[in-house]
């Protein structure tokens, strides 16, 4: 009887990201295990499947706890790119892309750069939840700099 060397690397990767969620690691080994992933996903499924899409978001999220926010909003640009154009734009996992790609713009310094995508995030979110604008952006219970920025007063 042979090993099935792909159902032992998914069951070996399986258990790497369990014990990913159990033990602390830090940002730079977090990054390390999220590139390690990415690549591995690219690699089996291509750059735009749904999981290798997903493995960019969270090396986009573990280059922002190391402080690399300028690579994080290019891998977020990247990524949200890729989920509308095969996912869409009225989608929860894109619009909330969007929206961590105005914040980590934000925290760069660059509020005019967030502000477009921060406002189609808001005129999405609108659609799927039927409320007012600024109704909308209360109900995402987003930090006030966030706030008001969208609705104008920032």
């Amino acid at each position: 009887m042979g090993v099935n060397s792909y159902g032992l690397r998914a069951n070996v990767a399986g258990w790497a990201t369990r014990m990913e969620k159990r033990l602390p690691l830090d940002s730079d080994e977090a990054l390390a295990v999220s590139e390690k992933t990415l690549a591995r996903e690219i690699r089996r499924h291509g750059p735009a499947h749904s999981r290798s899409v997903n493995a960019m978001d969270k090396v986009a999220n573990c280059l922002v706890k190391s402080g690399r926010l300028e690579e994080s909003s290019e891998i977020r640009k990247n990524t949200l790119a890729m989920r509308q154009l095969h996912f869409g734009q009225n989608i929860e996992e894109t619009l909330n892309t969007e929206y961590w790609l105005s914040r980590t713009l934000i925290d760069l310094g660059r509020s005019d750069e967030a502000k477009p995508y921060l406002r189609e995030v808001v005129a999405s979110w609108s659609v799927i939840l039927g409320q007012e604008f600024t109704a909308t952006v209360d109900a995402l219970q987003w930090p006030n700099e966030v706030k008001q920025l969208v609705l104008g007063e920032g």
